[in-house]
């Protein structure tokens, strides 16, 4: 297949990208390529018409909010200004700001997670870290709307459309300093398109997620004198295994899922870890099963630690963490009670279906997934999640991820055709303000 909308140019300027570190702060701990990247976008967006209408760091004061992770705020005390710094998001422009009723706005992520190595392209398929999710998507999209731009100029006479290129998505960040900023800011609009591999059709549900970490903050000793520290390392895994066990049952059930992630004291062979950390990631599709997880989980974590407790009291080697169990563990959450996205709109299922878009079939609503769409659900606007490639079978966060340029390809005649669709469903005369509120400021 010859790509004629994601061609050449968008492809050379997807491959320079994907060569740009642009690990998310919070899976590395420092500062990537983030703003390099956005500037090189922003570049080939201006000379194929676009404008840029917005490029900021986010302010401190974005963290101050209920829903911001904990993980978030340690984060950014650690990093300073750095953290800010080097993490902007962008909104391109396509045509004059216009009311929302009259806008469309892609969004997708530049940041990614951690683990890189060198981009190749072979057999038609760019291999590197963020290649699927989202830089292959995002620059896809793009192209889609430069060539609607160019082919047809008259449709952004009326139409507005708008690009996020956010930070702050990957890392548990939750899109509180990215996307969230700039809908609150007002760069949304009726429809919004959220670019992650979805498989071939759009899901307007998505999952939210709450991310428990259980801590031990005990005593460490020499493997001369095992008993005298207190054994993280040991009581973490009784944890860990006491804990998936008891919760397994309550996740497999629908729309549910539960990680057990990291768990982490040391790597030495010949020391006694006083102090570790496991991590629990747990999904939910609303709030409701958010509160029967945090529930849940607290009971299991009570459970764990009277178990081993009660397990190793009288061991020669693990009494004194026995003892110490409850007085040293820690279970706290570090990110919960965020918002799920759960809307419909029959007005934008009809104009979707009209541009080839297929709405996620009821036998496939558990494979929707948590991403910055959470945030742009609102009165009079509707929030997709639609992407070229799966999560799964495009290998995203995982050794190995890919897209193909025939995807891409797909991808941006699909994001063409739904611009000139959009276009076609609007009549002129909108103002600029509803309700007394500015739909470009926010003001």
């Amino acid at each position: 297949m010859t790509a004629q909308i994601f061609n050449q140019r968008w492809q050379e300027l997807l491959l320079t990208l994907l060569k740009l570190d642009t690990q998310s702060p919070m899976e590395t701990g420092h500062p990537s390529k983030i703003r390099e990247s956005l500037e090189l976008i922003a570049a080939q967006a201006q000379e194929c018409g676009l404008a840029v209408a917005y490029f900021e760091a986010p302010p401190q004061s974005s963290l101050d909010n209920r829903y911001v992770p904990l993980t978030v705020k340690e984060a950014a005390a650690s990093l300073g200004k750095d953290f800010f710094e080097s993490q902007p998001s962008m909104v391109l422009r396509a045509g004059e700001p216009r009311h929302f009723t009259h806008t469309l706005v892609l969004n997708f992520h530049i940041d990614t997670v951690a683990g890189v190595w060198e981009p190749s392209f072979v057999d038609g398929r760019f291999i590197a870290r963020g290649a699927a999710d989202a830089k292959g998507p995002g620059l896809a999209g793009l192209a889609g709307i430069a060539h609607v731009m160019k082919e047809d100029p008259d449709i952004f006479r009326e139409t507005q459309v708008l690009v996020h290129c956010v930070a702050g998505e990957e890392g548990g960040s939750m899109g509180v300093y990215g996307t969230r900023l700039l809908i609150e800011n007002g760069y949304v609009g009726r429809l919004n398109v959220f670019a992650e591999p979805s498989g071939g059709v759009y899901f307007d549900s998505a999952t939210s997620t709450m991310t428990a970490r259980i801590e031990v903050s005990g005593k460490s000793s020499t493997d001369d004198a095992p008993a005298d520290g207190d054994n993280a390392s040991v009581m973490l895994a009784f944890i860990c295994q006491k804990m998936a066990g008891t919760l397994g049952e309550f996740f497999e059930e629908s729309g549910r899922r539960m990680c057990v992630g990291g768990l982490n004291t040391g790597n030495s062979h010949n020391r006694v870890y006083g102090s570790g950390t496991l991590w629990f990631n747990f999904a939910y599709s609303d709030l409701e099963t958010a509160q029967t997880i945090e529930s849940r989980v607290r009971e299991a974590f009570d459970e764990a630690i009277a178990d081993f407790e009660r397990q190793f009291s009288s061991s020669s080697l693990f009494s004194r963490s026995a003892a110490n169990a409850s007085h040293i563990t820690r279970l706290t959450w570090t990110k919960r009670r965020l918002p799920t996205l759960q809307n419909r709109d029959p007005e934008m299922e009809r104009l979707l279906n009209k541009a080839g878009l297929t709405r996620c079939p009821p036998d496939r609503a558990d494979a929707a997934f948590t991403c910055d769409a959470i945030w742009a659900q609102g009165e009079g606007r509707y929030a997709i999640v639609f992407g070229p490639g799966e999560l799964t079978a495009n290998r995203a966060h995982a050794e190995g991820e890919f897209i193909a340029v025939a995807e891409l390809e797909s991808y941006a005649t699909a994001i063409a055709t739904l611009v000139r669709e959009f276009a076609a469903n609007h009549s002129a005369g909108q103002s600029l303000t509803h309700n007394g509120v500015n739909a470009c400021t926010g003001q």
